[in-house]
């Protein structure tokens, strides 16, 4: 038997034990209580005599708690948990998409973590990077596609959305499909042609083509982002997103000077692989083209291998 024990005080963790003599072999889990996504999970053997203690790192107004067998079979201990002052997605889902989210990978982990951080957490709406009404976004690094639709629930005129796993572009196309939503079902690096994607099926946002360690590796296509520009005629781009896992540094390096200079208003990046400076020429051409640049944690020197920077005009 497994016994739920009580709630924090602040409402964001719950403790739980076992009866079972022998202590039993479990999955527990941490679900959005409003997209139905998953933000946690662990495997773990609870044993009797002990209690076990799990937290949510994220204020979110609604998350749910279970605790499974292994195979997923059997649901021990549901557990439903509100707290008021945080943010509530239903009111910032503007077009009512986010609410039981179609989405096949029911192994993904922490699908719902960058759900968090773009909408509760306003990770790609602060500093000087703003979107706003009528704005012209490219969303590099689509995912299962939540910023893009954050981009159009602050009223971007157009979205151009780069995802190379058709898993997670499936999802954007299920969940988010509009006339303001330009879907490009590539990777964005320097070559234009083919790349090998390696996908995480457990954890489908750190996936890239520069992580073979991931061992699931697929084929697709690649795009030049300064010949995309060219080739679709775009004037502006008012907001440029870029998550994409270590192809951030040639990105930056295919767009020419000029257009980063004239074209461009505002770029959100989050950066890795940043060892010995490696950043440093990337954030040199910014400034040479009119940008001030500032990290996540305040000020222009980077020192982490992984983070986020703003960058505007």
């Amino acid at each position: 038997m497994i016994i739920f024990k009580g709630v924090t005080e602040d409402n964001k963790g719950i403790n739980i034990y076992s009866l079972y003599e022998n202590g039993i072999n479990v999955l527990c889990k941490i679900i959005d209580g409003y997209s139905g996504l998953c933000s946690y999970a662990t495997r773990m053997t609870l044993n009797p005599g002990f209690v076990y203690f799990f937290n949510h790192f994220v204020n979110v107004y609604h998350r749910r708690f279970e605790v499974w067998n292994e195979d997923e079979t059997k649901l021990y201990l549901k557990i439903d948990i509100v707290d008021n002052p945080s943010p509530n997605l239903e009111t910032l889902d503007i077009h009512k998409r986010l609410r039981n989210f179609k989405y096949s990978n029911k192994k993904d982990f922490d699908a719902a973590l960058p759900l968090y951080e773009i909408f509760c957490n306003n990770l790609y709406n602060k500093r000087n990077c703003i979107i706003n009404p009528d704005d012209v976004v490219v969303d590099i690094g689509g995912h299962l596609g939540f910023f893009s639709y954050f981009a159009i629930c602050r009223g971007a005129s157009k979205v151009y959305c780069f995802e190379p796993s058709e898993d997670c572009a499936k999802t954007i196309e299920d969940n988010f499909a509009s006339p303001n939503l330009m879907l490009e079902k590539s990777a964005v690096s320097l070559l234009n042609g083919e790349v090998t994607f390696y996908y995480n099926t457990n954890s489908s946002m750190q996936s890239s083509i520069y992580t073979p360690e991931l061992g699931n590796g697929i084929i697709c296509k690649s795009t030049n982002l300064n010949d995309y520009i060219i080739e679709k005629k775009i004037q502006k781009i008012n907001f440029l997103k870029i998550d994409c896992e270590g192809s951030e540094y040639d990105i930056i390096e295919s767009l020419s000077d000029e257009y980063l200079s004239n074209n461009i208003d505002k770029i959100c990046m989050e950066y890795h692989f940043n060892t010995d400076g490696r950043i440093y020429p990337m954030l040199d051409k910014l400034k040479r083209c009119g940008f001030q640049t500032e990290a996540e944690g305040g000020g222009d020197v980077v020192n982490s291998e992984l983070g986020i920077f703003y960058a505007w005009k």
